[in-house]
């Protein structure tokens, strides 16, 4: 057992920086697995719940169409491919299972899955799709957050595209806490 670290180079603000990889078992030295470039520090690079997977979002060349990148990577670092891009783009939690995960932006929230075409959930003008956690392999909470008018809501959805809303709220952004069986 042991913890799974990121850690940016010592100017993560600089174009191309670097950020390494750690294994850190729980009885041995440290050990660097890899390394990814472009990922900014305002975008947590996140694993997948066993470890063997990872997401994050990349900044992109200047040349490229799309602003920043959500790739997937094996657990290391390596085999990172791109999976969507946008330029309002974050990563928001992956599935117990592994298998699936919730990404989003400005007026959008979707549900990915490796080769597989991406589940899109369109919003009002102005929501952004900000925080999420799954309930169990087929179900999930997305909290939705409307900075300009100071309002949130929180919604439960599913897999197949079911939704309904659970809560609304004034404020800058919703806070929540899932306490499951």
């Amino acid at each position: 057992t042991g913890s799974l670290v990121a850690l940016p180079a010592a100017d993560p603000w600089t174009s191309g920086a670097e950020t390494t990889l750690w294994w850190l078992p729980d009885t041995e030295p440290a050990q660097e697995i890899g390394h990814l470039d472009n990922i900014p520090l305002q975008h947590p690079i996140i694993w997948s719940p066993d470890g063997q997977q990872l997401a994050a979002v990349q900044q992109s060349e200047p040349s490229d169409q799309f602003l920043l990148r959500l790739i997937l990577a094996a657990g290391d670092g390596s085999q990172a491919l791109p999976y969507a891009g946008g330029s309002d783009l974050g990563f928001l939690a992956w599935s117990p299972e592994n298998d699936r995960f919730l990404y989003g932006g400005n007026g959008y929230y979707a549900l990915g899955q490796r080769q597989a075409p991406q589940q899109q959930s369109l919003l009002p003008a102005g929501l952004i799709a900000d925080q999420a956690a799954w309930l169990d392999a087929g179900k999930y909470i997305v909290s939705l957050n409307d900075p300009q008018n100071q309002q949130w809501q929180i919604h439960a959805a599913d897999t197949t595209g079911g939704t309904a809303t659970l809560l609304t709220g004034q404020g800058s952004q919703a806070v929540f806490q899932l306490w499951t069986p």
